[in-house]
């Protein structure tokens, strides 16, 4: 179920964006903690930064 929209997903990363005007550098980093999405309307979840391209590793938080 994740594999589905998960490419989309890490494209539009980080979320939340920045507001509009707010300078913080470190917000523009996309790091695979800032990945994250909703599963199954049960919890939310961040990608892991052990996951590879091959091997999907979720958090929930």
């Amino acid at each position: 179920m994740i594999e589905t929209g998960i490419e989309k997903i890490k494209r539009t990363a980080p979320w939340p964006r920045p507001r509009e005007g707010h300078n913080d550098v470190a917000s523009d980093i996309t790091t695979p903690e800032t990945v994250r999405f909703q599963g199954m309307r049960v919890a939310y979840f961040c990608l892991d930064r052990d996951r590879t391209e091959s091997n999907l590793v979720s958090n929930r938080i």
